[in-house]
């Protein structure tokens, strides 16, 4: 059973993308919170 072990600049996207979608859906939710 071999490890599937993807590129890391695919590792990097994907957690840049993702942080960057999460800070685009959640930063309007934070902005009421915090008024």
């Amino acid at each position: 059973m071999k490890l599937i072990r993807p590129p890391w600049w695919l590792v990097l996207v994907l957690l840049l993308g993702g942080y960057l979608l999460a800070d685009s859906l959640l930063s309007p939710v934070i902005d009421t919170a915090v008024k």
